[in-house]
């Protein structure tokens, strides 16, 4: 999740591709992980 988190940090959005490489099969299976492990939204940690 940590390299998730710097991902977003860096700019990148959510997408099917980043989903994929981060081994996820599903954006909704990423999302609500990343909100259980990091407490928030994907996008609180993009860059608006």
């Amino acid at each position: 999740m940590n390299l998730a988190v710097m991902r977003l940090k860096d700019g990148e959005k959510v997408t099917p591709e980043l989903v994929e490489q981060l081994g996820y099969k599903s954006e909704s299976a990423f999302r609500r992980t990343f909100k259980k492990v990091t407490g928030k939204n994907t996008s609180e940690f993009q860059i608006a």
